[in-house]
Formats: structure tokens, C-alpha cells, sequence
């Protein structure tokens, strides 16, 4: 018994579907990056953000010599001519906010941070032997500042949600089923207030 021939609108229909499923994962990356590489990313992300935070920080500070040369020093990888412009762009920031006042100074300093995040986490990724050098530096800035490491959580719920957030610890959440019988947003306990 032989197949039928499918109709020019079955096999349209056929190709659009194989034409919309989403390539296995192997074929969406790049082929010459191999799969453990985003975790690295992921790991620069947290050092670059603290770094240039600290850096930015430093900035029209006593501290902002060591920040700077510190900087300088680690993009001696990409050469001298890269290592003076880092050098100038970072004397212009930092001479910005050194005439700023101080609500001025905040907002430059927001403003300048995704820059150097961009350029400091390019130089990581062409230089991973470098991130250890970074975290020294960054402790080095913090210890000369007076900044300590800080951390920030925001959790928020929407639409009826839940959220249960803790900072270094843990959250056990025993929660009883929804009972049908009680309008909705009422607690569990309790009478209800009519």
C-alpha cells in the first residue's frame, strides 16, 4: 500500500512547523563557545558590577590614586596606547566629579558605571587571569575607603503573589491549602470581619 501524496497545502503547513521549531541548543550557541563559558560570564558579572562600583566610588576621593593606577595596571594586557586612554577617560571622570556637587556627583556616578562595567567585563572575558587581580584590587580600594561590601535585595509581589526574601539565611515557608470557603485576601485564622 503506498502513502498518498500530500496536498501542497499539507506539506506548506509541514514546513512552516519545521520552519518555527527553535534549533537544539548546541546549534543557538556560537560554535566556537563552549557551554561551561556562560558560568564564567556569569561569574565576572558579580566581580566587574562590585569592582566598578568600588572604583566609581573612589573617584574624587584620597583613594582615587590607587583606584586609578590600579585600573591602569589592568589593562596593560591590551597595550600602552589602551592602557593612556583608560588612564585620560578615567582623570575626566573622575575631574567631573570632582566639580560636581553632591546630587550632581550621584547621578554622574550612576551614569558612569554601566561604561566601565562594559570595559571591565570585555578585558575579563579576553583575560580571565586577571579577575583575581581585580578582587584584590577592589579589597584594596574598600580597606582604603572605608567601603564595606554591601548587599541589596528587593523582592516584590504582584497580582495576588507571594514573596518571602532573606539575606544570608534561610526562609521556611509551611503554607496551608486555599480554603474554598473563605473570600479571597482573607487570612486563615480568625473570624471574619464581615
Amino acid at each position: 500500500m503506498t502513502r498518498p501524496e500530500p496536498s501542497n497545502r499539507a506539506r506548506a503547513v509541514g514546513q512552516a512547523i519545521v520552519a518555527t521549531r527553535p534549533p537544539p541548543m548546541r546549534e543557538r550557541l556560537p560554535p566556537t563557545t563552549p557551554l561551561n563559558e556562560h558560568a564564567e560570564v556569569s561569574m565576572f558579572e558579580d566581580l566587574v558590577k562590585d569592582g566598578v562600583a568600588v572604583v566609581v566610588n573612589a573617584m574624587a576621593t584620597d583613594a582615587w590614586p590607587l583606584a586609578r593606577d590600579g585600573v591602569v595596571r589592568l589593562f596593560r594586557r591590551k597595550g600602552e596606547e589602551e592602557q593612556q586612554a583608560v588612564a585620560r577617560r578615567l582623570d575626566e571622570d573622575a575631574e567631573l566629579l570632582a566639580r560636581s556637587d553632591a546630587d550632581t556627583a550621584l547621578e554622574l556616578r550612576t551614569g558612569l558605571a554601566p561604561h566601565w562595567r562594559v570595559r571591565l567585563r570585555l578585558l575579563l572575558e579576553q583575560n580571565p587571569e586577571i579577575a583575581e587581580e581585580l578582587r584584590a584590587l577592589e579589597a584594596e580600594i574598600r580597606n582604603a575607603t572605608g567601603q564595606a561590601p554591601q548587599t541589596v535585595q528587593n523582592n516584590t509581589a504582584r497580582d495576588g503573589g507571594q514573596v518571602f526574601g532573606a539575606l544570608h539565611g534561610n526562609v521556611i515557608v509551611h503554607q496551608l491549602p486555599p480554603d474554598p470557603g473563605r473570600p479571597e485576601g482573607r487570612g486563615t485564622e480568625g473570624p471574619l470581619d464581615g
